[in-house]
């Protein structure tokens, strides 16, 4: 059986090294909210990198969307 699944990682902040944080966000036709929900995300743990020094990456996992 062939996987439409696809994951894509992406780091905003401490790019280049382990994130120590790692969030995994399943999204099926988001499409349409996607872009202000992560822009939402990554502005909340820059500011929480700014407070705890910790890096992080949010992992993007979308399985067949039609979008």
């Amino acid at each position: 059986m062939e996987s439409n699944q696809d994951t894509k990682a992406v780091t905003y902040e401490g790019e280049g090294k382990t994130p120590e944080v790692s969030i995994v966000i399943p999204i099926y036709n988001e499409e349409g909210i996607l872009s202000a929900s992560i822009a939402d995300l990554v502005a909340k743990l820059s500011l929480s990198n700014k407070l705890s020094g910790k890096t992080f990456e949010i992992i993007l996992a979308e399985n067949g969307s039609v979008d």
